[in-house]
């Protein structure tokens, strides 16, 4: 049996898992004293990354194969999703700087 875990890594911290014939691009896990709303934020980006619908009711994009064999995908959340980009990235920010 296989194991299912990151094949490798970006600079930025997001994980490379296998994804079709090649890899898609998710989120790293958040610390466990995250915030709450940065921990399910970033759970549901990699939920609908992986999958291809938010727990919002989103529905992503096709995944785009890019460079190398990556794969992104698009989601655009639906409403104050905490997976919403702008609004995880100042929670994210919020968060770093209070540590």
């Amino acid at each position: 049996m296989t194991k299912f875990e990151p094949v490798g890594y970006l600079p930025t911290g997001e994980e490379l898992w296998p994804y079709k014939d090649g890899t898609i691009v998710l989120p790293s896990p958040p610390p466990d004293d995250a915030p709450e709303l940065v921990r399910e934020g970033l759970a549901r980006q990699r939920v609908a990354r992986l999958t291809g619908r938010c727990p919002c009711g989103a529905a992503a994009g096709e995944a785009v194969k890019g460079d190398a064999g990556v794969y992104r995908r698009k989601v655009s959340h639906i409403g104050a999703c905490p997976a919403s980009g702008r609004q995880l990235r100042q929670r994210v920010v919020a968060w770093q700087s209070s540590i």
